[in-house]
């Protein structure tokens, strides 16, 4: 009896130092803005790094397809994803098709998460991450940066400039 307690405390301890030491996720920026195009496409790229367990491996990337709240998906869901030792991008592709708004909702219910496993090197015990959500909010926009909003210090030099011009003609019709 004594030997099967100590077995199964044993078994638990080995379970909670796996868990303890999970693989460490993060994003450089989660929330996204993006201008829809008013044709072609652009893009929503997510830029993060992973730090694994001494000892371990990298072996899943997972990435849920965000929807709005209403259930209106991207009409190009599937995210590509790059991987280098210790960081990853995962890219969205936004069209002119796609509804605005924000997109932030798995589909199941929930939010949009990424979350990452690891795996002792050789077998044996396997971690997962915390998820860690992300959302990407669609606005209306157009082509190039022909739609940016100018900084109010642009339009500030650019009053001036004019009321300057107007001083110095009124200064020469005198």
């Amino acid at each position: 009896m004594l030997k099967k307690l100590l077995s199964t405390l044993a078994a638990l301890l080995a379970l909670g130092a796996g868990s303890a030491n999970a693989i460490v996720l993060t994003l450089d920026d989660a929330n996204l803005t993006v201008i829809r195009p008013l044709s072609g496409s652009a893009s929503a790229s997510f830029s993060g790094s992973y730090t694994l367990t001494p000892g371990f491996e990298f072996i899943s990337l997972g990435i849920d397809i965000p929807y709005t709240a209403g259930g209106e998906g991207l009409d190009d869901s599937s995210p590509s994803t790059t991987f280098t030792p210790g960081a990853f991008v995962f890219t969205f592709t936004i069209l002119p098709t796609d509804t605005l708004g924000l997109y932030d909702t798995y589909l199941r219910g929930g939010l949009s998460m990424i979350s990452a496993g690891e795996c002792a090197v050789g077998g044996g015990i396997c971690n997962n991450s915390s998820s860690i959500p992300f959302s990407i909010t669609i606005v209306e926009g157009g082509e190039g940066d022909g739609n940016r909003i100018p900084e109010p210090g642009s339009l500030a030099l650019a009053f001036l400039g004019l009321g300057g011009l107007l001083i110095a003609r009124r200064r020469r019709l005198q």
